[in-house]
């Protein structure tokens, strides 16, 4: 009797493919015995892979299955035509009214959990424990370990009997048994002893509290991420005539030693060089040199001015100490702290990858607004599905995403999030960027590091011109100095004279509004071939600056934020971009939307009060390649500080700035980061509330109580996220969203909807939700539809704003 998994396979094809699948995901992977052996792994694996849809051979699930296929799948009907004939005939009336008293009958997760014990023993009980929670938890998101989510209490042993009692044990013993596996009857009697007793499992997860390890966090993200990758590539790469040689999952290709060299030849030449590119060769040399002299060690830091070269200097190195480790072939990821700023990342390293004629389906762009490529190689052409399954799982050479979907993987009890998680195995991560990460978390993420690093093998590189002190406790190299200039660092710069910081005007006080366009105003005037930018703190002020200073400004003018569609975001940045080319003069007035990694280059730069990272960012869009003289960054205070920026770390930023002079020349501001990032750790990092808690979370598998700890990014609701249909592409777009919704199969639906997204988000902005009161009937909805847009939208502007509050700077 051939028992079914899914309308195109039986439950023996799809266990044998995750077997096939999970084999070779693991034969890719190496890591340090201190974690655990490869053979030891690997009986976990099968163990896994073997019991996690035990309760798929119950009568309930069939009867389910079948139903499915009579209404959805007609080529099913007939390719099962015999078995479906003999269950509907003998079975299915009976499993029908068992469902009709209680329709939970037919999940598959819990059973199959308990059994593995059967089958099952290790001399650490939370080793059992974990395997049984992954297999329960496997369709769902990890729990708690509390003493309820394992007990077998009356109803739930009634419940497991009622499924056993229908489950087709020779069936499925026929699969077990080729394994090595069996289960009968008889062992039930064993397990509900084992966990009826509620106080013997207390006593067993409080081994968790004195233990106070980590490695059965990691070793349970693994083993999960691990079945879920399996399980969801059986269903998503799964090809009709696809031979298993040819799986589209393949041990990461080497990117040639050579790669970023070669392309710099090509695109830069030798000719003359200015000072700024001479300095930066000399640093991009010191770096490549360095990452090969200390490719054993973890943790590796490129502290540079802005405009150095950073990504140039960073994917060199990446792809040299790839090519420096043996044990396996490794993955490059690269994390920057915003979408904004991937594609233009990404792009880079396409280009790079075009100048050698190497394929760039290498690489995968990895967030919420990215396009999914179906496109694999020289010839290969995905599924939807397969693209997705690639992409999602960081299978590709090089992935290039953000620090919520790095992090968010690892702090997080998220089914979807932790999928990727193994992928994190013998990976290269670069952390671009890096000071944009919440200080008060630097303690955990660098035990959670430290221990990802010892037991997986993973290398982490922190790239920034303001490196916050996230490692503390472990051996860091800081890639930009060699033996014999141990300060080089520091050197980099005290040599850079491009820029000043100008505290003048905020230290004259919180000034309002109309008195800042005045000072700006007179400014523009003054200076009258230069080009501004002006960084405000809130999306109400940058627009009545931008409104105010537009209209006399004799140059091109820009206004860019968050309240403005992605769609011209995009078009703004690539403008200012030409301008700068061309150098033409313009302004620009913005939000913090333009400070980390946008490519453009201003003469004076006016920043609002900020933490000093923040400022530090908004000084790289000011003469990025010292060709103007000496730009100037001048700050001011609106008092709308308070509304964007944790109040320790303005603090800690007005403290450092006081030890400095009125003007602070750009050779200090190593001085300026270094003080001002010790006041960070001492204020906020040291012993961090929020650090200790989550780290008593992961060393005790309290994973609900985790995801809602950590967050990267506050997900308070403050807008509603709303689609502006201002045009015929617009409005067309919309129509196909709400046509995806009547699509009647749920994954298909879910599947074309995910598709159409990242155009759909193109179109869609947020509302403040203290100024704007949506339909009543679209208050719930993810994305409102506002027909009548223009009255509270413009397209130039962003969101029109009529009251006294402040609209904050989402970002």
């Amino acid at each position: 009797m051939s028992l079914l998994s899914h309308p195109d396979r039986t439950l023996e094809e799809h266990l044998q493919g995750l077997d096939f699948i999970s084999e070779k995901l693991l034969s890719y992977k190496h890591f340090n015995s201190s974690f655990v052996t490869k053979e030891e792994l690997n009986a976990m694996r099968i163990l896994l892979v073997y019991f996690h849809d035990l309760g798929k051979g119950t009568d309930f699930f069939q009867h389910k299955i079948i139903e499915v296929i009579r209404k959805e799948h007609p080529e099913a009907v007939r390719k099962y035509e015999d078995y479906l004939k003999h269950f509907e005939k003998e079975k299915a009336n009976n499993a029908n009214n068992e469902l009709n008293k209680n329709h939970h009958l037919s999940r598959h997760a819990g059973i199959g959990a308990y059994y593995l014990l059967s089958n099952f023993t290790h001399d650490n009980v939370l080793i059992e424990y974990i395997l049984l929670h992954i297999i329960k938890q496997h369709h769902g998101d990890l729990k708690d370990y509390e003493k309820g989510n394992f007990v077998l209490f009356e109803e739930d042993t009634d419940f497991y009997e009622t499924q056993l009692k229908h489950l087709n044990i020779q069936a499925y013993n026929e699969i077990l048994n080729s394994k090595g596996f069996n289960i009968s009857t008889k062992q039930w009697k064993g397990i509900v002893s084992k966990f009826e007793r509620g106080r013997a499992i207390g006593r067993n997860i409080r081994q968790l509290e004195e233990e106070k390890s980590l490695w059965y966090f990691l070793f349970q993200h693994y083993l999960y991420s691990f079945l879920l990758s399996a399980d969801k590539g059986d269903v998503k790469i799964r090809r009709e005539g696809r031979e298993k040689s040819d799986f589209i999952v393949k041990q990461n290709e080497l990117l040639p030693a050579n790669l970023v060299n070669f392309y710099k030849e090509k695109e830069f030449g030798t000719g003359s060089k200015r000072p700024i590119d001479i300095d930066r060769e000399e640093a991009y040399q010191d770096i490549a040199a360095n990452i090969i002299k200390h490719k054993s060690e973890a943790f590796f830091s490129i502290t540079l001015p802005t405009g150095m070269g950073k990504t140039f200097s960073a994917y060199n190195a990446a792809i040299l100490l790839q090519n420096s480790l043996t044990e396996t072939n490794y993955r490059i990821v690269y994390c920057l702290p915003f979408t904004s700023i991937i594609d233009q990342n990404e792009q880079v390293l396409r280009d790079i990858l075009e100048a050698s004629n190497l394929d760039d389906t290498l690489v995968a762009k990895h967030h919420y607004l990215a396009h999914l490529r179906q496109e694999y190689g020289e010839n290969d052409e995905l599924t939807y599905q397969e693209a997705e399954y690639l992409t999602e799982g960081w299978e590709q050479e090089v992935i290039v995403t953000t620090f919520v979907q790095l992090l968010e993987s690892i702090f997080t009890n998220k089914n979807k999030r932790i999928r990727k998680f193994h992928n994190m195995t013998n990976a290269i991560i670069l952390l671009d960027e890096v000071q944009n990460i919440p200080p008060k978390y630097y303690e955990v993420i660098e035990a959670v590091f430290a221990k990802m690093a010892e037991f997986f093998n993973t290398k982490f590189l922190f790239i920034t011109a303001t490196q916050p002190a996230l490692i503390n406790n472990h051996p860091i190299i800081e890639l930009t100095e060699t033996e014999t200039q141990t300060d080089k660092t520091k050197k980099w710069f005290e040599k850079q004279k491009r820029i000043q910081l100008d505290k003048s005007l905020l230290k004259e006080g919180v000034k309002e509004t109309e008195e800042l366009i005045k000072i700006f105003a007179e400014d523009i005037k003054k200076e009258a071939k230069k080009s501004f930018l002006i960084i405000c703190n809130t999306i109400r002020q940058s627009q009545e600056v931008f409104k105010a200073l537009e209209k006399d400004f004799e140059g091109d003018t820009f206004y860019i934020s968050s309240s403005v569609l992605p769609l011209f975001r995009k078009t703004i940045i690539e403008n200012i971009q030409k301008n700068n080319k061309e150098k033409k003069r313009q302004l620009v007035v913005s939000t913090q939307v333009v400070e980390a990694g946008v490519d453009i280059d201003l003469d004076i730069v006016y920043r609002d009060f900020a933490v000093l990272d923040s400022i530090n960012q908004s000084a790289g869009r000011c003469n990025r390649n010292g060709e103007n003289g000496t730009g100037t960054v001048k700050l001011f205070h609106s008092g709308k500080a308070k509304w964007i920026y944790d109040k320790t770390l303005l603090n800690c930023t007005q403290n450092v700035l006081d030890e400095f002079p009125d003007i602070i020349p750009e050779s200090s501001f190593y001085a300026l980061s270094t003080s001002y990032f010790q006041k960070v750790k001492n204020a906020v990092q040291d012993n961090s509330v929020a650090s200790n808690k989550i780290r008593v979370f992961l060393e005790t598998l309290q994973l609900e109580k985790l995801n809602e700890e950590f967050e990267l990014i506050s997900q308070e609701r403050r807008h509603y996220d709303v689609f502006i249909p201002f045009s015929p592409t617009a409005r067309d777009l919309w129509q196909q969203f709400l046509d995806l919704q009547q699509i009647e199969d749920v994954f298909e639906r879910k599947r074309e909807i995910k598709k159409l997204r990242p155009d759909l988000l193109q179109y869609v902005t947020r509302f403040p939700n203290n100024k704007y009161d949506p339909p009543e009937d679209q208050k719930d909805k993810g994305i409102i539809y506002e027909e009548n847009w223009d009255e509270y939208y413009d397209l130039k502007y962003g969101f029109k704003l009529d009251r006294e509050e402040p609209t904050l700077a989402f970002f």
